[in-house]
C-alpha cells in the first residue's frame, strides 16, 4: 500500500483551488477535502480576531489531516499558502503521520488572477468586485489581493518539490486529469 498524500492547491483567489479539490474528493473515495477556511469561519467574530481565528484553524485543520492521512486516506487542502509557517506546518503533519507532500501551484498572471477574483465578487453581487465590509475590503481591497498574490509567488519561488499548472478560464476537467498525473506520479515515487 503506497503513502497517503496531502495534495495541497495554492493559487491566487477565484483561480478554482476549491472547486477542483471538490472534484479531487468526490473522484477519489475516501479522500478529504480540508478547507482550512470553512474552519476559520465557524469562529464567532472571526473577522475582528483574525490573527488568533487563523491560527486556531490551521491548528484544527492540521488535526483533521492528521487523523485521515493516519487512516492511510489522502487529504486535498485548497488554500493560498504565503508564509513559511504554513509550509512548515503541512511539513510537520506529513512526517508526523508518515505521508507525503504533494504542493500544486494553479498559476495565471497578475493581472489575470486579479480580474478574476473582481469577477467572481462581481458575479456575488459586489459592484467593486469584493464585499468592502469584508475580509479584503478591511484589508485594503485590491491592493490587498495583489499583495497577496505577490507573498504566495515568493514562498513558491523558494520551494524544490513544486508543481505548477497553468490554469485556464473553465477547463475544469482539463486542470484536474494534469493535477491526478502529477499525483500519481508523486504516489509512485514515494
Amino acid at each position: 500500500m503506497s503513502k497517503p498524500i496531502l495534495i495541497v492547491l495554492n493559487g491566487p483567489l477565484a483561480i478554482g483551488k476549491s472547486t477542483l479539490a471538490k472534484k479531487i474528493a468526490a473522484n477519489n473515495p475516501m479522500t478529504y477535502r480540508l478547507d482550512i477556511d470553512e474552519l476559520r469561519i465557524n469562529f464567532g467574530s472571526w473577522r475582528d480576531y483574525r490573527k488568533e481565528s487563523g491560527n486556531l484553524s490551521w491548528s484544527l485543520g492540521m488535526q483533521v489531516a492528521s487523523t485521515a492521512l493516519s487512516a492511510g486516506h489522502d487529504v486535498v487542502c485548497p488554500q493560498i499558502i504565503k508564509l513559511d509557517s504554513q509550509i512548515q506546518l503541512l511539513e510537520s503533519t506529513t512526517k508526523q503521520t508518515g505521508a507525503s507532500l504533494c504542493e500544486i501551484m494553479l498559476t495565471t498572471g497578475k493581472d489575470d488572477a486579479i480580474a478574476r477574483y473582481i469577477e467572481r465578487g462581481k458575479a456575488n453581487g459586489w459592484p467593486m468586485g469584493y464585499n468592502p465590509k469584508g475580509l479584503i475590503g478591511r484589508s485594503g481591497g485590491i491592493k490587498h489581493v495583489e499583495d497577496m498574490y505577490d507573498d504566495m509567488q515568493t514562498l513558491a519561488s523558494t520551494r524544490v518539490n513544486f508543481h505548477t499548472i497553468k490554469s485556464v478560464t473553465n477547463d475544469v476537467a482539463g486542470t484536474y486529469e494534469k493535477i491526478m498525473e502529477i499525483v500519481e506520479k508523486h504516489r509512485s515515487s514515494t
